[in-house]
């Protein structure tokens, strides 16, 4: 119906279109005028309220807030932020997300100065340590009413792991921009003994000068329960004199917060936050090295003696590989009467679909010829094909004369599954590329080692890929440590090691043997065998500690938000030096009063796992992944990541298998966040690279997976991300 209503519409427009301008042109000139100053007092009013929003600044621990105290206020969402704060006697770094509009994530890792960790500090580990995690969820932004009502936020710290700073809580943060004040009042638990709030004024705000329109003065009242060694654990922070803590904050270049403050009437206090919004970022750097979409030469004349067959190609194959696209194949079918084309494309510089599309758009309007009654394009991924989309020529013609813009094009060339053909002549092939070769940065560290906070281990990736006989595809990827300082971490935790069969723990061990090594030799063979059926085998070495071989399949019918999948892979763990494989895996035994004995295993592990994927509301992907892991252990691994406009993603994971794993007497379930950067955030032009980071609290072997090569779903979600 929709689509009807477009076409309809669209006819209607080109129809009358004389008739309407005449009707415009007969309009009075001061309607007109009105409308048009109405329209920019619109826009002047809302650029207004985007500036007059009253900044929020960090505390001490990464939350919007004053010192120790947090607001009821938030960040834009998709800002990420880092920070460092001295706050007698601890050293804090921290790092957290705006996941939502209304959710506000972080973590910390405290260091305690002058307090020695009872089993680890011998070792070379320092003083003692603690991290956590935080979250905050705002019911009422004060922004929602024009800061008439107070904003209203739940929250809590700490909430997991040994929970040392525990305490939930409730704020209410007013906001009186006449005055360029904030204030707030909350209650907590816990940590905090009742009743806190805070004051910020910024006296300069309306200041000419820019340099001081970023001070704020700030004072807050703690409730933290410092005398109370069950809420305050550090016996040097237990002295407070005041409930008092002020100081003063700057913002720096609009993106690093500065604070400098007294605390409990004792303490001077330090902290830096730097911040940013990428999720909504269009790029660190102007784009001025994308191309604008193509507009011309344009050349519709028929095909014939004027306009060969060999020229349209040409033209269409110049013009994509300007625009960051590649075309691979161009068929036109034998029908004269029904003359139509396909080709097959590949995005080779686009992030987003709405991008490749008006790049896309452009080019096909302005070069197929007018005898040609359709065009299908068949969208490519590593030789994978995903989908393909229908172009009526008189949409194209539409699009060109700007009757049609690219929403109501897309609308009218929505992703179809791919179809067989009856023969049609082949104009042109391109051979996938059998060699490609990039070199990159790469970093792996490690936190909380026996012998030491912060370990690192930092080189160079080096990928060879490519594809044999035009259709199997092909991988080898080699690191090279240039700086490293792994050498002496432990391949077992100390204090809480794993007691099931180490698949992933041991890790470490790869790293330390040789500063060359071979993480991926594999190859990979896929197929779209249509209807949203696809398949994929692959065999080798898929990471540094597994190889072996695998299969997938997948249902993932285009127009849903929904896909299943099926993977099975039998796999070798490898040794720890070279490219052979090992013929057993250790597993650690408790023999009693704390010692653990090595045990060796025969292990082939098999990775039997069923995937269901959903696209959710809000760009929210989400992966179950049930089966059996590498361990043997069975169950299920969640996966849920969220996707923001600038292309960076923000992901968590856990996993719950049948595996007993304890740490500190408890139960341990596997889960991590992480997040993957598009890089072309940084540069002048558009491309495709990312770069990736995640990060679990242990490295354990609970809910264990091995890669098995490019996965089915990964490939085509690229090309159908909108």
């Amino acid at each position: 119906m929709f689509f009807l209503l477009i076409v309809c519409t669209s006819s209607i427009y080109s129809q009358d279109s004389s008739q309407a301008y005449t009707q415009e042109k007969e309009a009075p000139v001061y309607d007109r005028m009105s409308e048009l100053f109405r329209d920019l007092q619109i826009v002047e009013g809302i650029r207004k309220e985007n500036e007059t929003r009253f900044p929020v600044f960090f505390n001490h621990y990464n939350h919007v807030g004053y010192f120790s105290n947090p607001t009821s206020r938030t960040s834009p969402e998709g800002t990420v932020f880092m920070g460092f704060s001295w706050v007698p006697p601890y050293r804090n770094f921290s790092m957290g997300f705006q996941l939502f509009d209304r959710l506000e994530i972080s973590g910390s890792y405290r260091v305690f100065r002058g307090i020695q960790d009872v089993n680890l500090s011998s070792k070379g580990f320092g003083d003692y340590a603690d991290k956590g995690a935080d979250f905050k969820l705002v019911l009422l932004h004060p922004e929602e009413s024009g800061y008439q009502l107070p904003g209203i936020a739940v929250g809590s710290e700490d909430f997991i792991g040994s929970k040392l700073f525990q305490t939930q809580y409730v704020a209410l943060t007013q906001v009186f921009p006449a005055l360029d004040m904030e204030a707030t009042i909350g209650y907590g638990n816990r940590r905090f003994n009742g009743f806190f709030g805070g004051l910020l004024w910024m006296p300069f705000r309306q200041s000419p000068y820019s340099y001081l329109q970023n001070i704020a003065l700030v004072g807050e009242y703690d409730a933290t329960d410092y005398e109370n060694p069950n809420a305050e654990p550090h016996p040097s922070a237990r002295l407070k004199s005041s409930p008092i803590n002020y100081g003063v904050k700057y913002r720096l270049w609009d993106s690093i917060d500065l604070s400098v403050s007294h605390v409990r009437g004792e303490e001077i206090a330090a902290s830096a936050t730097l911040h940013a919004d990428i999720g909504n970022a269009r790029g660190m750097l102007p784009k001025l090295d994308v191309p604008l979409p193509y507009s011309s030469p344009v050349n519709t004349e028929q095909l014939g003696y004027r306009r060969p067959k060999t020229v349209l190609v040409q033209e269409l194959i110049n013009a994509a590989k300007e625009h960051g696209l590649e075309i691979r194949d161009v068929y036109l079918s034998s029908d004269k009467e029904h003359r139509h084309l396909r080709l097959t494309v590949s995005n080779k510089d686009y992030n987003h679909e709405y991008e490749m599309r008006e790049q896309l758009n452009g080019i096909l309007a302005a070069l197929i010829p007018d005898d040609i009654e359709y065009v299908d394009v068949r969208i490519y991924y590593a030789g994978l094909p995903c989908h393909e989309m229908r172009f009526r020529t008189e949409d194209l013609r539409r699009y060109q004369r700007q009757e049609l813009g690219d929403f109501e094009l897309a609308v009218l060339t929505p992703h179809r599954e791919i179809n067989h053909y009856e023969s049609m002549e082949h104009l042109f092939h391109k051979k996938q590329n059998w060699w490609n070769f990039k070199i990159r940065p790469r970093w792996q560290n490690y936190f909380g080692n026996a012998s030491g906070k912060f370990k690192y281990d930092i080189g160079v990736t080096a990928i060879l890929d490519g594809y044999l006989w035009n259709n199997i595809y092909y991988a080898c990827q080699g690191t090279y440590s240039l700086l490293s300082s792994i050498s002496d971490v432990g391949d077992r935790d100390s204090l809480n090691p794993s007691l099931i069969i180490n698949v992933r723990s041991d890790s470490v061990k790869y790293r330390q043997q040789d500063n060359f090594i071979i993480e991926r030799l594999f190859l990979q063979k896929h197929w779209n065998m249509g209807n949203g059926y696809f398949s994929r085998v692959s065999a080798g070495h898929f990471e540094a500690a597994f190889g072996g071989g695998a299969s997938e399949f997948l249902y993932y019918p285009v127009g849903e938000n929904w896909a299943l999948g099926l993977e099975a892979a039998v796999l070798k763990k490898r040794e720890f030096n070279g490219l052979k494989f090992s013929n057993r895996v250790r597993r650690l035994v408790d023999v009693g009063v704390g010692n653990y004995q090595p045990t060796y295993h025969h292990l082939t592990a098999y990775q039997l796992l069923a995937d269901v994927y959903f696209d959710l509301p809000m760009n929210i992907d989400a992966r179950f992944r049930f089966g059996q892991f590498l361990a043997k252990d069975q169950g299920v691994k969640m996966e849920f990541s969220r996707s923001f406009s600038s292309g960076l993603r923000l992901h968590t994971w856990y996993s719950i298998t049948d595996a007993v794993d304890l740490i500190n007497g408890e139960r341990y379930f596997d889960y991590g966040i992480g997040f993957s950067l598009p890089l072309d955030l940084y540069y002048t032009y558009n491309s495709r690279d990312r770069w990736g980071y995640k990060v679990a609290p242990w490295l354990r072997d609970i809910g264990a997976t091995s890669s098995t090569g490019r996965s089915l779903y990964g490939m085509i979600k690229e090309e159908r991300r909108p």
